[in-house]
């Protein structure tokens, strides 16, 4: 496998994978020919506001053939929090078993680390099966960025 189109998921297996988070952009049928896949982690409301701060987010119109997309992680701040609220949740002895589910979910944990998973997967499966090259941004790159490109590197690594 890992030329374009061959071996390649079932299309309602990619939805689930990436949560239907940027789904339209996995299947390139060669109609819109893309050169380059610039995914920015953060959510686009946040790299427009960072705009005015002079950290904006890729221009395609300098890429030939680039095309851009938004994962909505995030950022060290939120993540933080959110783990350090559901380690807080897990480590309390006051936690009610029947509200589990819903106290988990209200620390924003699950969330946060499907919205890493996803965009690592989606980086790896536009490396692997479409064959592109992927040039992952966020405003500093220290955070998202770094998690997205480690992940992604061991899910097309074929020793995992």
């Amino acid at each position: 496998g890992g030329s374009k189109g061959e071996d390649r998921p079932p299309t309602e297996f990619l939805r689930m994978l990436c949560g239907r988070n940027n789904e339209s952009d996995l299947i390139m049928d060669g109609s819109n020919p893309c050169s380059l896949k610039i995914m920015d982690m953060r959510p686009k409301s946040a790299a427009m506001a960072n705009r005015t701060q002079g950290y904006g987010y890729e221009n395609t119109n300098y890429y030939r053939g680039a095309s851009i997309n938004f994962y909505g992680i995030g950022n060290i701040h939120a993540v933080r929090d959110s783990y350090q609220k559901v380690c807080a949740l897990c480590l309390s002895p006051n936690t009610s078993n029947i509200q589990w589910m819903q106290l988990v979910e209200n620390t924003n944990w699950p969330s946060m680390t499907r919205l890493i998973l996803s965009a690592s997967w989606q980086t790896a499966f536009h490396v692997h099966y479409n064959r592109l090259p992927v040039l992952l941004h966020c405003s500093h790159g220290w955070d998202r960025t770094s998690q997205v490109a480690a992940l992604s590197h061991l899910l097309l690594d074929p020793y995992y």
